[in-house]
């Protein structure tokens, strides 16, 4: 990294005489070698306090402070599944900075400020004038940003009325650590880490994976007199055995400031002399990595590194994503806030797919920072109205990735929709399965929900046609496999052992239980499944009859009917009055009260005389615990409101519940829910929903009790503000035909009047009024329309 004028900074490198020994001949005579890293990782149980910045496939997790701890909150720089940087703790004259202000919600971009403690009492500090340095006298700000790495300037100002010597330390090291091994996974054997290369203005750790690639992180820094030192050990606070420091001394006069600066890039290159393990990630994954072998980069002797682009470059194509989106504003500061923290979270998990110009919205910060069947695919149904080319993207990336042989070591058969995607090392050396991993039972019935909802607001045939054989080999894959036994009903069972017990969204071990907290046993039919089906069945057969398949369409139509008759039958508890949670093995209900039956009423598979039981039983203080509705009652063997699918609250399990109440007409019903959800963005930080939070009741605590390691931001959570005001207003439409429809649009009591401007409907665009009035009701009206489109309200 040049210096801020324009010059390379020729600075000495001090290394320990002990580390002298360790320097190869054959190194060049700028590069000292550094003994090789030895860090420890810590698996992550708290991410608490954790600020994210994130763009493109690269994101960052600091505390407060801005520092990279090597602690148990999964702290560091991380490249897709890889991380790159798992230490980075800055140090003021030895001692660490006092926070002012901390790291807001962001999205590629925060500005962090600290100032020094008191220092009176320390012998060691030495300035120009002989005296220590009082508290407060100097400003030390952090500006960082992501684009094509992480860079950040360091600006210290001196406030006190005599020149100052100022130290910087920023202690480093990168423990190119899988995203599995941080949340707990333990290894039999890792690679090997290589001598850490130092040179005047940067460092380079590199690290050979078992699968027969080289992961490097390249440090570069300036300006001024750069130390950079290895410990012989030391571990703790303050990174692993032997990390690397690199030390600034800047002597700042009265009023005066000087700035430092250090950025980080990563680079993949394939091995020497190394075979790649049989089973890794498909090779168009590797294209970065065969790219950098053909230019020259990468590999050994060459610290070349992609250049980092100005924060003005990511904040462009920010601007683009909002120009995309309809914009939206009301009376109610709740729900512009959630909606404005909402988009710009959903362009923020926005990732970089394996083909040069694709895209998908990763599903979750830290763990799901890749690509989802499921969670990509409910993501796009949630904002699709407001951000059709979400759900043409998603459509697309997962059309390419869908099944075409039978694997059983990945739940893999022709036709089926992916589950979860990794390229991290784990899965290349095929110690996970995720290469990519299709034990989904779900994202293949919910990618048709999709490919016909999209067409409603699209009016894109042209696409319909390009996916008409993906969505054939869907349905294929929904009778041939997906219904096992021949019963009638879409069940799973896991064919390898590393795959997933519970494969619908509730996949934890223990989701799944009897009345008597026994686990139900495989194969397992789930009660939403078969809502998902019958709507896919539904949407395909209206689909078919538009591109000329009316036999196909028939056959759909037929089959929807017959498996809703059979549904309610199989599925139906006289004795509790609700849905069971699924059919075990020996087709006996799981007879415990989850939310899943409320997925139910969205698909339209409920019978209407069931409707206000089933809502009733949602709205049921067991399930109902203030801050939204629970996965699992209260009361029951297995309940826990700390439990990721027992007793916890999703918000995006509550927008499609709130959507099903609205479609059977429960509209009493859905506003509490989006009431709800929306009062717990207003207590979460930044108006930001997690994952997901406890299920405690809300008279125990005036916020939402925290999920201990919930990703946030989330795609779906991100998702749900505008799913449930998608909800309120009661949207639906038929591009086609040129048709948009109100469904008795509704705005709570806590709203008074919502404005859509350049909501699309095909090829149109319309501006939307919503206004609620006395008694209870709501209008809307027509603004502006561009092209000829007809508003139906049903009120």
């Amino acid at each position: 990294m040049a210096a801020p004028d324009g010059r390379a900074h020729d600075c000495p490198v001090a290394i320990h005489p002990a580390d002298r020994a360790d320097a190869s001949a054959a190194a060049p005579a700028s590069i000292r070698l550094l003994p090789a890293p030895h860090p420890t990782i810590v698996p992550a149980t708290d991410l608490g306090g954790v600020g994210v910045l994130k763009h493109g496939n690269l994101y960052l997790l600091s505390d407060a402070f801005g520092d990279i701890h090597p602690d148990s909150r999964g702290l560091g720089l991380y490249d897709l599944d890889t991380r790159v940087l798992s230490c980075a703790i800055l140090r003021i004259n030895g001692v660490r900075p006092t926070l002012l202000r901390g790291q807001s919600a962001a999205s590629h971009i925060s500005t962090i400020q600290l100032t020094n403690p008191e220092l009176r009492r320390d012998p060691s500090i030495k300035q120009g004038t002989g005296e220590a340095l009082s508290m407060r006298a100097i400003s030390v700000m952090r500006r960082r940003w992501i684009a094509g790495g992480l860079a950040e300037r360091i600006e210290v100002t001196n406030y006190s009325p005599r020149p100052q010597r100022v130290t910087l330390d920023l202690e480093l090291d990168a423990d190119a650590a899988d995203i599995f091994e941080v949340r707990g996974r333990v290894r039999p054997r890792r690679g090997t880490y290589r001598q850490t290369e130092a040179t005047a203005e940067s460092l380079v750790f590199a690290y050979d994976g078992l699968d027969g690639l080289r992961r490097r992180t390249l440090v570069s820094f300036t300006p001024g007199a750069v130390e950079a030192s290895r410990r012989a050990g030391g571990g703790g606070a303050t990174g692993g055995e032997g990390s690397a420091r690199v030390s600034w001394t800047l002597d700042i006069e009265p009023s005066g400031n000087a700035a430092v600066s250090w950025d980080v890039s990563t680079d993949l290159s394939p091995m020497a002399g190394r075979r790649h393990p049989a089973e890794e990630t498909p090779a168009r994954l590797a294209r970065a990595v065969t790219a950098h072998a053909a230019n020259g980069k990468g590999g050994d002797g060459d610290d070349g590194a992609p250049a980092i682009a100005e924060p003005a470059v990511a904040e462009e194509e920010y601007g683009s994503w909002h120009a995309q989106c309809a914009r939206i504003s009301s009376d109610g500061e709740l729900l512009d806030l959630a909606i404005r923290r909402s988009i710009a979270d959903l362009r923020l998990l926005r990732n970089d797919g394996p083909k040069r110009g694709e895209h998908y919205v990763a599903a979750g910060i830290p763990w799901f920072t890749t690509l989802f069947g499921r969670d990509s695919i409910i993501t796009s149904l949630q904002v699709l109205p407001f951000m059709p080319h979400v759900a043409r993207e998603t459509l697309k990336v997962l059309a390419d990735w869908q099944a075409t042989e039978d694997d059983p070591e990945r739940d893999m058969e022709p036709g089926k929709i992916l589950h979860e995607l990794r390229v991290g090392e784990l899965a290349r050396t095929g110690e996970l399965p995720h290469r990519p991993y299709y034990g989904s039972i779900d994202s293949t019935p919910l990618w048709l929900i999709l490919l016909e909802e999209t067409y409603r607001w699209t009016g894109d045939l042209d696409l319909v046609r390009s996916l008409w054989p993906n969505a054939l080999a869907a349905l294929e894959w929904i009778d041939r496999y997906g219904d096992r036994d021949g019963d009638g009903f879409v069940e799973y069972e896991r064919r390898t052992p590393a795959g997933l017990l519970n494969q619908g969204w509730k996949d934890s071990g223990d989701a799944i239980r009897h009345r008597d907290g026994l686990l139900a046993v495989a194969p397992i039919a789930l009660v939403e499944i078969q809502g998902y089906v019958y709507d896919a069945k539904r949407r395909m057969a209206s689909l078919a009859t538009r591109v000329g398949d009316t036999e196909l369409a028939v056959r759909l139509d037929r089959e929807a009917d017959d498996l809703r008759a059979r549904f309610d039958a199989a599925f139906w508890m006289p004795d509790v009055g609700f849905y069971a949670l699924a059919l075990d093995r020996d087709k006996r209900q799981v007879g415990t009260i989850g939310s899943n039956p409320g997925h139910c009423l969205w698909s339209g598979i409920v019978p209407h005389e069931r409707v206000d039981a089933v809502v009733d039983r949602l709205l049921n203080p067991t399930m109902d615990c203030g801050w939204g509705i629970r996965t699992y009652a209260s009361g029951q063997p297995g309940f826990n409101p700390v439990g990721y699918h027992v007793g916890a609250v999703w918000p995006h399990d509550n927008a499609l519940i709130a959507a099903g109440m609205k479609r059977v007409g429960r509209h009493d019903a859905a506003d509490r829910v989006a009431s709800r959800i929306f009062e717990a963005a207003q207590r979460s930080p930044d108006f930001r929903l997690p994952e997901l939070f406890c299920g405690f009741d809300r008279g125990l605590s005036d916020v939402p009790v925290p999920y201990p390691v919930a990703c946030s931001p989330q795609a779906w959570s991100a998702a749900t503000p505008l799913s449930l005001l998608q909800t309120m207003l009661g949207m639906h439409a038929d591009a086609a035909n040129g048709l948009l429809e109100l469904d008795r649009p509704h705005l709570p009591a806590w709203l008074g009047k919502v404005t859509v401007h350049e909501l699309r409907v095909g090829e149109r665009s319309v501006d939307l009024l919503f206004h609620r009035w006395r008694g209870n009701t709501t209008s809307a009206e027509v603004l502006r329309r561009d092209g000829p489109l007809e508003l139906v309200i049903r009120v």
